[in-house]
């Protein structure tokens, strides 16, 4: 199965640098401009409860059924939602995070580590819900046409957030490389390749992506680096958002059946990918 995990086209705040997070914020009109629909013509497509990411996925996939599954949104990043790095440069909890690499927590919202926990347990859980849809396709006889022919499909679709990307590629992504790295701008995305367990593994890359410097990961906490560009997306308004549950309330842990049985899965890339019209600056 190849998976499109795609991050969302651009906001007004993503384009003023401010930290989005939890900030339910729609697509701004230079965001709707860019993007443009996918070839892929898919019946669902799974995508983070954001405003800014459901409005992406109808735009690149009209027609497709949404799934909402609550633990894709991005990373809260609590009091600094809303706010640039230059108003924070002299706020003490700004600079005590961003001197300690951007890895512990937010003032009212969450840690990399914690943000990262969740978002692979939400993607494990979108694992298993679509091998659910293809079982239950199987055993009702939907799978084949009267024809002979495949009506399974074979790709699975995720529109969210650029946190949500890196932080599962982080874990799952061959070649593996740190977590800056795996940015993609709005409207721009990765397609992979799902490698389960029993599988050969990938080879690994661990030279290719060394680890950023601190300089590098300072420039990305304050969104100057290129690659991530309208990288400050996480606030602490909506506090049952990004909990573990899905769209019915259900909890999102997945269990132990399903992270045991998920845990050795690889993620290969196969291409960059972009949405966004050819004449549009990537940003």
């Amino acid at each position: 199965m190849n998976i499109y995990l795609i991050r969302h086209g651009l906001t007004t705040p993503g384009e003023e640098g401010r930290y989005q997070g939890f900030l339910d914020e729609s697509l701004s009109e230079k965001g709707r401009a860019q993007l443009t629909q996918a070839p892929q013509n898919p019946s669902h497509v799974y995508v983070s409860p954001a405003k800014r990411a459901r409005e992406t996925a109808s735009i690149l996939f009209p027609g497709a059924e949404q799934i909402c599954v609550p633990g894709l949104w991005e990373m809260n990043f609590g009091v600094f939602e809303g706010r640039t790095w230059k108003e924070m440069e002299n706020d003490a909890r700004y600079r005590e995070w961003v001197d300690g690499m951007c890895l512990g927590t937010c003032p009212g919202g969450e840690s990399r580590a914690s943000f990262s926990a969740r978002v692979c347990k939400a993607f494990l859980h979108v694992l298993d819900m679509e091998k659910t849809r293809q079982q239950t396709a199987e055993a009702h006889g939907l799978s084949i046409s009267p024809a002979g022919e495949k009506l399974l499909e074979e790709d699975l679709f995720i529109v969210s957030h650029g946190g949500t990307q890196m932080a599962i590629l982080e874990r799952w992504g061959r070649p593996a490389r740190d977590y800056y790295s795996w940015q993609r701008p709005c409207g721009c995305g990765w397609i992979l390749s799902l490698k389960e367990p029993g599988k050969t593994p990938a080879d690994r890359d661990e030279q290719k992506y060394p680890e950023p410097g601190r300089k590098y990961t300072e420039d990305y906490c304050k969104g100057k680096n290129d690659r991530s560009t309208n990288a400050n997306e996480h606030s602490n308004n909506s506090n049952d958002r990004g909990k573990n549950t899905d769209e019915h309330g259900n909890n999102t842990n997945c269990g132990a059946k399903s992270a045991d049985s998920n845990e050795e899965i690889e993620l290969q890339v196969l291409e960059e990918l972009t949405l966004i019209r050819k004449n549009s600056s990537l940003s």
